[in-house]
């Protein structure tokens, strides 16, 4: 097959978070005389191919990592540089605070990989804490911010057109709920990730909190009729039944995944957010704009943008609320929402990535490594490797070589005496011991390519180095074994995972349901990009 060559290639994940943001960029890049073309990621792993295209620059969506690298870069047949729009730059404090390492720290190839950063704590935290190149980290203002300027105020649904698409009444007071419980009702095969530093106390507090805000809604529209509730799923809940069973059961509550967060932010009369960075957006559209917090969330659990905000915390303050006629807005703190998403830069977000992307491109400096791609491995390979192989190497060999060297240290510290004072079928005796300890363990370096000590290899010669060589021993070997047996767990978690990714029904289900959030037809790309267009 032909590659088909593009300029810029976008590899987007989520429809809703980046898909109208992508073609903001692409409508830009075409206008300075660049050709481009827009994939998304759950399409190509449901058709099991390449996307067909080869580029110059290609732009993802994250980076964390090798393993992300290779995910994303194995859409494109060629590419000759990578550029990272890295739409997660707002984690959890617990994440933020933390010095271990995790599957969300930026490492390997991501620290040579251009990112951007939507305001000065992201860029500190790239360069500053992950040590990402100076060169490869841009502050640039967040692009979705830009859809809320007044040139592209006509790429907006009106308020009748978007309430009545759901069968919603558009003269009736409207509340807008942004959901991310991402954790609540996951699918088994995805829990071994989901247990990761604090995630699962935000997994339990996310349960009890979701069940409380749709109790709460659920009160509140039997109370009041002329109020409706719009519930905005996180992509994570495609398949929470509770969701479903609230929209059978009250006719003024709707579960709406469709459009993206911008369209209901402007045609609510209120938003609710409980811990997500859709609150920044509904905060700068002017809409009124509430924490809902009926479980306290742990400092840990919070996101850094929520500093010095005030939550709602009771079922009294949040009919309140939704009551209250006030024009202020009351929960966020602007002076932090500006050190994260660079409110006052002076020029659009689009333009600036726009710039960069240009620079990227023409920069001869600037090149990306080619990782090898994704090649399927036999779920049997990968238990002799967990269960056979590992559990060989680290824990029988491991433990036999211990014990060899404290055979070894005896008989040197014995050798004195035996020679001395027994027999002479004695001390043939021990010195066949002794050359039998010796070659076992020269027989262990040599199969597992094991690099060991002066101390440990050769016979030891005085008492009293005898004593410290199987002290320091001993403490390494419990020290080993406490680290060994830490990774064979998350080794064993991770087979788990890979088994249920392949087999279970319901992460199929989940996949499926993913992908149909997800994809988008070139005609319905085309059309979002011919809307642009007419408002640049």
């Amino acid at each position: 097959m032909t590659d088909k060559h593009v300029d810029f290639l976008f590899v987007y994940e989520v429809k809703a978070r980046e898909l109208e943001n992508i073609c903001l960029l692409a409508c830009e890049l075409e206008r300075r005389g660049y050709t481009t073309a827009i994939v998304n990621s759950w399409t190509m792993l449901k058709k099991k191919k390449d996307s067909g295209y080869s580029c110059d620059t290609l732009v993802i969506s994250a980076c964390y990592n090798d393993e992300v690298y290779r995910f994303f870069t194995g859409f494109a047949r060629r590419y000759k540089k990578v550029f990272c729009l890295q739409w997660e730059q707002v984690p959890v404090n617990y994440s933020y605070e933390s010095t271990e390492k995790t599957s969300w720290t930026y490492q390997e190839t991501a620290l040579h990989v251009r990112n951007v950063c939507w305001g000065r704590k992201s860029w500190e935290r790239l360069v500053e804490k992950f040590g990402v190149d100076e060169n490869c980290a841009r502050i640039t203002g967040y692009i979705a911010l830009d859809l809320y300027l007044p040139q592209f105020r006509p790429l907006l649904k009106s308020r009748e057109q978007l309430l009545g698409e759901i069968g919603a009444d558009p003269k009736k007071k409207t509340c807008l709920f942004v959901s991310s419980f991402a954790y609540v009702n996951l699918p088994p095969a995805l829990e071994a990730t989901a247990d990761e530093d604090g995630k699962s106390l935000t997994k339990k507090i996310s349960s009890q909190s979701q069940k409380l805000v749709l109790a709460w809604i659920e009160k509140l529209l039997e109370r009041y009729p002329d109020v409706q509730f719009i519930y905005r799923p996180h992509p994570s809940e495609a398949e929470n039944l509770d969701l479903l069973t609230m929209q059978r059961k009250h006719r003024g509550f709707f579960c709406v995944p469709q459009f993206t967060i911008r369209h209901w932010i402007a045609d609510c009369d209120k938003v609710y957010i409980w811990n997500s960075t859709s609150a920044i957006e509904a905060w700068v559209s002017g809409v009124k704009t509430y924490l809902l917090r009926p479980v306290s969330l742990p400092r840990q659990c919070d996101m850094p943008i929520f500093e010095n905000s005030k939550a709602i915390q009771t079922y009294e303050a949040f009919e309140t609320s939704v009551l209250d006629q006030e024009e202020s807005n009351p929960s966020l703190d602007p002076a932090v929402l500006d050190q994260w998403y660079g409110l006052h830069l002076g020029q659009a977000a689009y333009l600036n990535i726009c710039d960069w992307l240009e620079e990227t491109r023409s920069d001869s400096a600037y090149q990306s490594p080619q990782l090898p791609r994704y090649a399927s491995v036999p779920c049997w390979k990968m238990w002799f490797e967990y269960n056979v192989v590992y559990v060989w190497m680290n824990f029988i060999a491991h433990r036999f070589n211990y014990r060899l060297c404290c055979v070894r240290g005896w008989i040197t510290l014995l050798g004195p005496e035996i020679n001395r004072s027994c027999p002479r079928i004695v001390r043939k005796l021990y010195k066949l011991v002794g050359c039998g300890a010796r070659l076992a363990q020269y027989g262990l370096c040599m199969l597992f390519a094991q690099k060991q000590s002066r101390e440990t290899l050769l016979p030891v010669r005085r008492v009293h180095e005898v004593q410290q060589a199987l002290e320091a021993q001993r403490l390494q070997y419990w020290s080993d074994r406490q680290q060994i047996r830490q990774t064979y767990q998350q080794m064993r978690a991770e087979f788990k995972r890979m088994v249920q990714n392949r087999d279970t029904r319901q992460k199929k289900s989940y996949d499926a349901s993913k992908y149909l959030l997800n994809r988008s037809s070139e005609d319905e790309i085309n059309r979002i990009k011919h809307q642009i267009n007419e408002c640049l």
